[in-house]
């Protein structure tokens, strides 16, 4: 059987009213959320206006042409892991009109993904609830694989329960890209620093092109610093940020903990630094000037140590897993 072929286009502000509709559709069938129409429509308002965070990629249905009439839409969210050196397209808030669905309509839009950005070789990343095995399947035949990565989450948004302590003996701060002070002391201390997440991190030459790609590209993330009462740096976190239409605002990924070992010499101790990073990411540090912080995410290996270390501040496990495609 051959695959419906739609005709695709990147959204304007004329396809924000059926976007809205699309998303609140889909987020009472996946999840069961019922959203707030006006915020979603000044969130993809916004991101038409502001297209550094990303696109909507509209699909219409090819004998309606010259109606336009919309049967799908998805979000591609940019954004860039610091540590490893690597930007990202991540698909968001996929939805096919269900007279349309089964057709191949996702593959097509896919593959149009993939196209735009195959030139510069980016990975492609989604998460997909645990119980959605159809959604797997599909996305296995597109070449994604499970990345073994599991979402750990405080999504105040929706309900605020988790309360973090605030560390009093470490300090937190965004790493300041017009401060060459600042990024010469972590280029030179990142090699003392073990990832926490087992990742590999990138020489010191990459690390330098990483961040000065995130200082023309704010949007796509950031690192933290972290630093004793001595004021010495003794770690630092790399994090990234996801444009949400559903919250019309920003969600922070924690994607790799990079800690001087020697200051983090327990169990307990590590919970503490957990505790303090989670708070002062969501009480007191402003990541963007424009739009509220609506959710903190971490992003890790299920089979990393820290995983549990990380559960027992409180943060919930989400019911996704990471897919992707290289």
């Amino acid at each position: 059987m051959q695959d419906y072929k739609p005709i695709l286009a990147r959204a304007t502000l004329e396809n924000s009213k059926i976007i809205t509709e699309f998303q609140y559709i889909m987020a009472k069938q996946t999840e069961g959320k019922e959203l707030n129409q006006q915020e979603v429509l000044k969130a993809v308002d916004y991101l038409a206006k502001n297209p550094d965070y990303g696109f909507f990629l509209m699909a219409y249905d090819q004998e309606q042409q010259e109606k336009k009439q919309e049967i799908g839409s998805l979000l591609i969210t940019y954004a860039h892991e610091v540590f490893q050196n690597q930007p990202v397209w991540w698909f968001q808030s996929v939805y096919v009109d269900e007279k349309f669905r089964g057709k191949g309509v996702f593959k097509q839009m896919f593959q149009d993904v993939e196209k735009q950005v195959s030139h510069l070789q980016y990975p492609l990343k989604l998460y997909v609830e645990t119980e959605n095995e159809r959604a797997m399947k599909v996305y296995q035949k597109m070449g994604m694989y499970d990345a073994n990565e599991v979402y750990l989450e405080d999504d105040f948004y929706f309900e605020d329960k988790i309360k973090f302590k605030e560390n009093q003996t470490l300090h937190f701060k965004t790493l300041d890209y017009k401060n060459q002070e600042e990024i010469n002391e972590l280029l030179t201390q990142n090699g003392e620093f073990v990832s926490q997440f087992g990742q590999i991190c990138v020489d010191q030459d990459k690390l330098k092109q990483s961040i000065e790609h995130l200082s023309k590209q704010p949007g796509q993330g950031s690192i933290i610093q972290i630093k004793n009462q001595e004021q010495k740096l003794i770690g630092s976190v790399g994090i990234f940020y996801e444009f949400s239409d559903w919250r019309n605002g920003i969600m922070v990924y924690i994607s790799d903990v990079r800690l001087n070992q020697k200051h983090f010499d327990s169990e307990e101790k590590l919970i503490d630094f957990y505790n303090g990073l989670f708070y002062w990411c969501k009480n007191i540090n402003k990541f963007n000037d424009d739009l509220p912080l609506t959710c903190l995410r971490v992003v890790i290996d299920e089979k990393q140590a820290a995983c549990n270390l990380i559960k027992k501040t409180g943060m919930i496990e989400a019911h996704y897993r990471v897919y992707m495609k290289k």
